[in-house]
């Protein structure tokens, strides 16, 4: 019940159509087809799917290079980072919803190593091992897990960033200064919204940077 096939508007298929969700889906021998995500502005998982499913045949009929030109334009209304990691899991497992859910196993790893760290360096190391197991035990964690949404990813990013802030020592360390730099660009790549995430810590930090200058 996973497969993507076609994004194409003038594909033909000789099987019944449904809709669901708001994506125009066909039975295709147990597997299912997106064939034009309907008002994808207003339903994020099909955007974001029909934008891995052309960075995929943009790979596969013209190789890199149409991938690379591909990503200019896979994403005109938001960021397109979450369209882009489940392209080389597709073309390892298949191009399959679920080979594309495999991207959150990613930012799962992700986010259990640096929320490990961060509250390790805060408190301490009982501390984070049962803050892991609380937290990744949530049912709000669990259903994004089952989902190609951009809150998954931006999770991991929001905490490996405020963990390198910390590392900064209040902006002193140009090493993880450099590291804070690139992941705010990787959040800003995920969601436009970012900053607000990291507002606080931020403006604390930049306090203690001119209170001990």
């Amino acid at each position: 019940t996973t497969n993507l096939v076609s994004t194409q508007r003038n594909y033909t298929f000789a099987l019944e159509h449904l809709e669901i969700e708001k994506v125009l889906v066909q039975s295709n021998g147990g597997k299912w087809v997106v064939i034009e995500p309907m008002d994808q502005q207003d339903w994020d998982e099909a955007y974001y799917l029909y934008g891995t499913e052309f960075l995929n045949r943009s790979l596969n009929d013209n190789g890199l290079t149409g991938l690379l030109y591909a990503s200019t334009k896979v994403s005109p209304r938001k960021p397109p980072l979450i369209t882009y990691l489940p392209v080389p899991l597709s073309s390892i497992f298949g191009n399959t919803y679920k080979a594309a859910l495999l991207a959150n196993l990613f930012y799962l790893i992700l986010f259990a190593i640096f929320f490990y760290l961060l509250i390790k360096k805060l408190f301490n190391q009982k501390t984070a091992l049962h803050g892991i197991i609380i937290f990744t035990t949530f049912p709000l964690f669990n259903g994004l897990l089952r989902h190609l949404y951009v809150e998954f990813g931006l999770m991991p990013i929001t905490v490996i960033w405020i963990y390198l802030l910390i590392k900064t020592d209040a902006f002193k360390k140009n090493t993880y200064l450099f590291w804070l730099g690139l992941v705010s660009g990787l959040g800003l790549l995920m969601k436009l919204h970012f900053p607000i995430f990291i507002f606080v810590p931020f403006v604390y930090t930049v306090f203690l940077y001119h209170k001990t200058k």
